[in-house]
């Protein structure tokens, strides 16, 4: 019982974790595509 708020806050802060890398990987695709060039050869 005393589990219960930690697990569903535990469960929340998963979710925001997963939604930001949702995000960032979007956003990383769209920098790639933008300057996938560049990136081929700034190794």
């Amino acid at each position: 019982m005393g589990n219960e708020p930690l697990l569903s806050f535990s469960v929340t802060a998963f979710d925001l974790a997963n939604q930001a890398m949702l995000v960032l990987s979007a956003e990383l695709k769209m920098l790639l595509r933008e300057e996938g060039v560049l990136k081929a050869f700034s190794f």
